[in-house]
């Protein structure tokens, strides 16, 4: 921020006070703190310092350093001037750390090394390392309590991690030891609130009437209604899940559907606003958010949301949407991250270092000192500032990088973890516990240890130093008690043989068999990957693109008209090739595809095709396969069946039989199931969209 100093002559004084020089009038000052500038991807700390030098050497320019902090107390201040140097030690292009002044009225404050015994083996895995680390950390914390953190409410006790999937074990242990808690740190999404998606949800069936997929989508979540009685009711005909006209039948769900039907056709007479409040009202959609469990959302929120939806609506209605444009609009938006949560009363915060910018805690805890911090590889093709000279390179893949520049980048991210660090530790007002876990993560690099210069002992002497108790403020004010959630009523049976039945019958659930976790991969592994996998544990920006790849060719086949002419499917091909992740390779393997064997087969009279067909199938009483089948084609005349598994790795012709190998478990499995299901003779096999074979099996 750039500001012209106008300072009233009486200021002066206060200025000094804070041993800083006061501004002179018409100068201008560069407001910043380098120290805190985490974000090298979007603000480029050498540009500022080229700006701030610029500024200073000007006639009008003045440098000023704001030393005191109103945040930490004593104790906190002197640790981090004790620790901070020789991390923020202006060398090698990394800043040059600021001596802090704790404010006039500032407390004593407390610092302590929270130490984390371990009798694990050294080869144990990192996921059981970071449980025991929990759970001893929750334990502890509970036995401290508010007085001794000198926090006046949970909430006001922060963890902050530099990797949010490390937030998972702590959840557990809080959640084991029913401690309330919130996650501050995680993406949610609009889609994630029960009040978005419910809203969104009905506007959806009331534009759509004979969608039957959100509709019963609608039933199961909105009402309650099981899974039971929507099998019951549509006996496999989802067209049955429709609100255009009545159902015929009686039953939960036939009701619920002729509720809604009327509902709906009420409400399209209405305008859009009071069509909207008229099917809120009618489904009872506020009463439905309220009964919600309170240990999982927050009612007052739901409340607040759902009216902000309402009010957006009126705005929508303004604009001349309709229902269905409204629907879209709110489908749109379901995947785009919400606002920041409001914290909740009583629940300690868990949130990520990054995130914590800016905020503050009477407590904060820092867990995993010694963990490794993984940071994800460099994406390529990009465009490479060179760290000094500051000129644009073209980097196609890593070896178009000198060594040197290389070297300085890696250093560059090193130096944005130590402010990281500094940010993290300058979030606590009156209390910091820094959790010792070396003997869990003793020989883990790129840790918080090794930016503080732990291990190689710059701090080490410091860092040993640090008390390891706690000590409660004796003027602070009586604590509040870790209050459990609410537990619902246990459900009484009527006899001792009524539970005994019911624990005799849940021996027996059968176990659940996905059908692609079967597959036999290797290493080398690219395109059918898990869509879950957390950003430390994906090796690069390739394997990212194979799966948005193979995800745009399975839409590309599922929504494609098998039984239209082959002109239809090439319009369809035309219309989609816009929005795939690689054009180019979607031309090439298209192309290639309708010369195969495959499509020719596909081309056939007579033919009936089920795109993404879900099954489910009881192979054993203990055991039941769940999945979806890519394409199945039924021959009626000719009673078989024919499934077809694409396929989008990448491999050559010579290696063909290798992927036949890999999936043949999950195929199998497939023909295994549908000839158990069905008298039709089936058929099944791979086609590898890379060299346009197909693989029978």
């Amino acid at each position: 921020v750039l500001t012209e100093v106008t300072r009233p002559p009486e200021a002066t004084g206060a200025w000094l006070e804070n041993k800083t020089h006061p501004p002179r009038d018409g100068h201008f000052c560069m407001v910043g703190d380098p120290q805190q500038s985490i974000y090298g991807e979007r603000a480029d700390l050498a540009h500022y310092r080229a700006v701030h030098d610029l500024l200073t050497t000007s006639a009008r320019g003045q440098a000023l350093k704001f030393e005191v902090t109103f945040r930490c107390d004593t104790a906190i201040v002197n640790r981090v001037n004790e620790l901070a140097p020789l991390m923020l030690d202006g060398q090698d292009s990394q800043v040059e750390f600021v001596k802090l002044q704790p404010r006039p009225d500032a407390t004593e404050g407390q610092v302590i090394r929270l130490d984390i015994p371990s009798n694990l083996p050294p080869k144990a895995s990192v996921l059981r390392k970071a449980r025991t680390e929990a759970n001893v950390l929750v334990e502890w914390l509970k036995d401290q309590g508010l007085k001794k953190l000198r926090a006046p409410r949970w909430s006001e006790v922060a963890i902050l991690c530099p990797r949010k999937k490390w937030f998972n074990p702590i959840c557990e242990a809080l959640h084991s030891a029913d401690i309330k808690f919130q996650v501050q740190s995680t993406d949610v999404v609009c889609g994630d609130s029960p009040a978005y998606a419910w809203f969104t949800a009905l506007l959806v069936v009331a534009s759509e009437p004979r969608n039957g997929f959100e509709i019963a989508g609608v039933l199961r979540e909105v009402f309650g209604i099981s899974d039971q009685s929507l099998s019951d009711f549509s006996q496999g005909d989802g067209s049955l899940f429709q609100i255009e006209k009545p159902s015929p039948g009686t039953g939960i769900v036939a009701e619920t559907l002729n509720h809604l039907a009327l509902a709906r056709s009420e409400a399209m007479l209405l305008p859009l606003r009071d069509a909207v409040h008229h099917l809120a009202q009618t489904i009872s959609l506020r009463g439905r958010l309220r009964a919600l469990p309170e240990s999982h959302y927050n009612p007052a929120e739901l409340e607040y949301e759902l009216d902000a939806l309402l009010i957006r609506t009126a705005v929508a209605e303004s604009e001349g949407k309709s229902i269905a444009d409204w629907a879209d609009a709110l489908r749109e938006d379901f995947e785009s991250t919400r606002a920041g949560e409001t914290v909740q009363e009583n629940a300690v915060q868990l949130i990520g270092c990054q995130k914590a910018k800016g905020l503050q805690w009477h407590t904060v805890i820092l867990p995993f000192f010694f963990r490794k911090i993984h940071q994800r590889a460099p994406s390529y093709p990009r465009l490479v500032k060179h760290p000094r000279e500051r000129e644009m390179m073209t980097a196609f893949e890593k070896a178009d990088v000198p060594a040197d520049i290389l070297e300085e980048m890696q250093q560059a991210v090193d130096h944005e973890a130590q402010r990281i660090l500094y940010v993290a530790l300058t979030r606590a007002r009156r209390t910091l516990v820094l959790v010792d876990d070396s003997t869990l993560f003793a020989n883990d690099k790129k840790s918080f240890a090794e930016q503080l210069q732990l291990k190689d002992g710059g701090n080490l002497t410091a860092w040993n130093s640090l008390p390891e108790k706690l000590f409660a403020d004796k003027n602070a004010p009586p604590a509040e008690k870790i209050r459990k959630p609410v537990k619902t009523k246990t459900l009484e049976l009527t006899s001792k043989n009524e539970r005994d039945v019911a624990i005799a019958r849940a021996r027996n659930f059968p176990s659940r068999i996905l059908p692609h976790t079967l597959a036999r991969h290797g290493s080398a592994k690219e395109s059918e990957l898990r869509m879950d996998r957390d950003a430390e544990e994906s090796p690069a920006l390739l394997r990212d693109q194979a799966i948005a790849y193979g995800i745009w060719w399975h839409s590309l086949m599922e929504h494609t008209d098998w039984s239209a002419a082959i002109e239809t499917w090439e319009c369809h091909f035309n219309t989609l090739l816009t929005t795939s992740p690689d054009p180019g390779r979607a031309t090439i393997e298209w192309n290639l595809f309708l010369k195969s064997d495959l499509a020719n087969e596909l081309r056939k009279t007579g033919l009936v095709h089920k795109p993404e067909m879900p099954f489910l199938w009881k192979s054993k009483p203990s055991r039941c396969v769940e999945g979806v089948m890519d394409l199945v084609v039924s021959d009626k005349a000719q009673q078989k069946i024919l499934i077809v598994d694409w396929k989008t790795d990448r491999v050559d012709a010579a290696k063909l039989n290798e992927l036949r190998t890999t999936y043949a478990p999950q195929i199998e499995t497939y023909l295994e199931s549908l000839r158990s299901l069905t008298s039709f003779k089936v058929q099944a096999g791979l086609y590898s969209t890379v060299t346009g074979k197909w693989l029978p099996m």
